[in-house]
């Protein structure tokens, strides 16, 4: 049985009856992850604060950001420092900063990584660098230092190629604050990523089978999950 509180994540904008749809597996979540591009992305898979806000405020979920820029994630510096940037102006744009501020300043960013194709590649050590470094500075430049994003990465389980870059990252003193470990049926989890879990990251999260996390604030580790066709869910323990 999944320990700490439950979550869920999805593709398509939260409703009601998704919702109802988690609560009737694992109870009711207490975190969803939607997607954050950039402020003028129109994607199906971008959270909409005008349909999604009341939905979630209604049944007392948070949410929890997930960047979306995954075929960008093995270019340049320069690249990840204009995808950061975007991202903040997008949760930045979403939420206002009050909001932010009173619910601590601080807050978990997901990287996407998926590492299977040329399309998703896996993560390199100069778009992690310049894509982690502006995603804190520009949050605090555009609050006067009232709200930081912190980066994190989600990633498969067996990426080696994305948790070598992380663990070199941390050698290079740029952070990473969470790991969201996909953990896909069978085998024990590679050297890389149990690596980067004993040395770099102040959290790590470890799901099933397509499995997602957690929300603004900090976390530390993630045990099972359970799998649907329609959303994807996780639970956290902090």
């Amino acid at each position: 049985m999944a320990r700490g509180l439950p979550g869920a994540d999805s593709f398509s904008l939260v409703t009601p009856g998704l919702i109802q749809a988690a609560t009737n597996i694992i109870g009711a979540p207490a975190f969803w992850g939607r997607y954050f591009k950039s402020a003028s992305a129109k994607s199906p898979p971008e959270y909409s604060h005008k349909n999604e806000d009341a939905v979630l405020a209604q049944a007392n979920i948070k949410v929890l950001p997930v960047a979306q820029q995954t075929a960008n994630v093995n270019g340049s510096q320069a690249q990840g420092a204009a995808d950061a940037q975007s991202n903040v102006t997008d949760i930045l744009g979403t939420f206002p900063e009050a909001l932010l501020v009173s619910q601590g300043g601080q807050f978990l960013m997901f990287l996407d990584v998926e590492g299977v194709s040329a399309q998703a590649p896996s993560l390199s050590l100069a778009y992690y660098t310049g894509w982690a470094q502006t995603l804190s500075s520009f949050s605090q430049g555009q609050t006067n230092g009232a709200v930081t994003i912190l980066p994190c990465v989600y990633a498969r389980q067996l990426d080696n190629v994305t948790w070598n870059t992380l663990v070199q990252a941390n050698a290079n003193s740029i952070p990473c604050h969470g790991a969201w470990v996909a953990r896909y049926p069978g085998g024990e989890i590679l050297t890389a990523a149990s690596q980067f879990q004993r040395s770099n990251c102040r959290s790590t999260f470890w799901f099933g089978s397509m499995a997602r996390t957690a929300p603004m604030g900090r976390l530390t580790s993630i045990k099972r999950t359970r799998t649907s066709p329609t959303f994807r869910l996780s639970s956290w323990t902090s």
